[in-house]
C-alpha cells in the first residue's frame, strides 16, 4: 500500500492486540516509541476502552486510505476537532422509565461559543437529558450527539474535551481542593488548551472560583456552596471546550451567583468555552443565556433566545377616551381585548400593527391617546407558556378519555 509519511499517537500501547497488528501489517507501518507510524494521516489517542467494538474481538469490516482518511470501524475519529458545526446535536430524543415519559421528542443544537440553558421545574426531564449526553443513560429513542459523537459509545473520546459537572457534588472529603482538582485532571484527560502547565491551570481554576485562600484546606471542612464552586474548578482542568453544568447555583449566596454569572462570560468571551446550564429557577438564566430550551414534563415547551420568547408574550397596551367602545370595536375585527383599567385595553403584541389599530380606533371616531409594549420578565413569560402548554395537554387527555 503506498501511501505518504505521517504519525498515529497512542496506537504503540496496543501493538499485541491482533486487529492493531492487522491493521499495522496492511498499512505497511512499524511500532515505534510514540506510537505506530501511519503514512497519509494523523489520528490521535487510540484506546480499546474508547472503541467497544475493538474490546469485543470483531475485525475491522474495511480499511482504506480515501481522502486522506483512515476508515476502518475499529480506527479512532477525531474530526470534531476542526468541526464548525454544533458541538451538541440532539433529535427527537426519547427517555421511558417503565411507562412514563421522562423526554418527548426533544431536539436542539448547542453552537460553538454560547451558552445554552436549560429550565424547568424539578422533574422536567433536565437532569436525564444530561445523563445522557455525558453517555451514563442511553436515549429510548431519537439521537444525541456530542462533538459529532455518540457520548454512549464513545464517552471516552467525549470526555477529552467536555466537562460534565452534576448536582449534588460527589467529592473526596479528605483531599485539599487542590489535591482533589490536580487528582481528577491526572486522569485521562487532555492537555491544557492554553498550554499551562498542571499547577498553573489548578491555582487558575481554584482563583476563579474565588477558593485560592482555601486551595490547601480539606474539602470536608467546606459548606455547600464552596463544594459547589470546586466542582466548577475541578471542571476547568483542563480548560474545556464544553462544559455542563447541572443546577451550578445551588447553595451559592445572591453575591456568589453573580459572581458565577461573571466567570461564565469570562470563559465564553475569552477562552471560546461553550456552556450548557441547567436551572429550575429562571432567574438565573435571564440575561445569561444565548439560547434557551424549556421543559416541562418532558416536553418542550420553548427553544429560541430568550428575547423572542418575550417578545412572543409582550403585551399592546393602548389608551383612549372610551375604553368600552374600543374594545367592541376590535372584537368585530376578531381581536381579543381586555380592560387594564383606567381607560385602557391590552392586546396581544403583533396580533395587529400598531398603525392598523390607531386606524381602527379613528374609523370608530375614537382617538388614540397613549400606547406602550409591555414586556414581562423571562419568569412570568415562561409560566405564562408552561400554563397554556399544561392546558392543552389536559384537554387533549379530556379528549382520548
Amino acid at each position: 500500500m503506498a501511501v505518504d509519511e505521517a504519525e498515529l499517537h497512542g496506537l504503540g500501547d496496543h501493538e499485541d492486540h491482533p486487529h492493531v497488528r492487522d491493521i499495522a501489517e496492511r498499512a505497511e507501518v512499524g511500532f515505534g516509541k510514540s506510537g505506530f507510524r501511519v503514512h497519509g494521516l494523523f489520528v490521535a489517542d487510540w484506546s480499546a476502552t474508547a472503541y467497544p467494538v475493538c474490546a469485543r474481538g470483531a475485525p475491522p469490516d474495511s480499511l482504506s486510505f480515501a481522502d486522506s482518511q483512515l476508515e476502518t470501524e475499529c480506527a479512532p475519529r477525531r474530526e470534531y476537532l476542526t468541526m464548525t458545526g454544533p458541538l451538541v446535536e440532539v433529535r427527537a430524543l426519547r427517555r421511558m422509565f417503565g411507562s412514563r415519559e421522562a423526554l418527548a421528542e426533544v431536539s436542539f443544537d448547542v453552537q460553538p461559543g454560547t451558552i445554552f440553558g436549560l429550565a424547568g421545574a424539578n422533574g422536567s426531564g433536565k437532569t436525564t437529558l444530561l445523563k445522557i449526553l455525558a453517555g451514563f443513560i442511553a436515549p429510548s429513542g431519537g439521537a444525541a450527539r456530542v462533538f459529532g459523537l455518540d457520548p454512549r459509545r464513545r464517552r471516552a473520546e467525549v470526555m477529552r474535551d467536555a466537562r460534565f459537572a452534576f448536582a449534588p457534588p460527589a467529592l473526596y472529603e479528605s483531599l485539599t481542593a487542590r489535591e482533589h482538582i490536580a487528582l481528577l485532571a491526572s486522569l485521562g484527560a487532555a492537555p491544557d488548551r492554553g498550554g499551562r502547565s498542571r499547577a498553573v491551570a489548578v491555582a487558575a481554576a481554584l482563583d476563579e472560583v474565588g477558593l485560592a485562600d482555601r486551595a490547601d484546606d480539606r474539602v470536608g471542612t467546606f459548606s455547600f456552596g464552596m463544594r459547589q464552586r470546586l466542582v466548577l474548578a475541578q471542571a476547568l482542568v483542563p480548560t474545556p471546550r464544553l462544559l455542563v453544568l447541572d443546577e451550578p447555583t445551588d447553595g451559592l449566596d445572591p453575591l456568589a451567583v453573580l459572581e458565577l454569572r461573571g466567570v461564565l462570560r469570562r470563559l465564553r468571551d475569552e477562552r471560546g468555552v461553550t456552556i450548557l446550564l441547567s436551572s429550575h429557577l429562571l432567574v438565573e438564566l435571564d440575561e445569561l443565556v444565548d439560547e434557551l430550551l424549556v421543559l416541562d414534563e418532558g416536553q418542550t415547551i420553548y427553544c429560541g433566545p430568550p428575547a423572542r420568547l418575550l417578545d412572543g408574550e409582550a403585551r399592546l397596551v393602548l389608551v383612549m377616551d372610551d375604553a368600552a367602545r374600543a374594545a367592541q370595536l376590535f372584537t368585530r375585527r376578531g381581536l381579543a381585548a381586555q380592560s387594564a383599567g383606567d381607560g385602557a385595553l391590552v392586546l396581544g403584541d403583533g396580533s395587529l400593527p400598531l398603525a392598523e389599530a390607531a386606524e381602527i380606533l379613528r374609523a370608530g371616531g375614537l382617538e388614540l391617546l397613549e400606547y406602550r409594549v409591555e414586556r414581562p420578565t423571562l419568569e412570568r413569560a415562561l409560566i405564562a407558556r408552561m400554563q397554556r402548554a399544561r392546558d392543552a395537554r389536559a384537554n387533549g387527555k379530556q379528549e382520548r378519555a
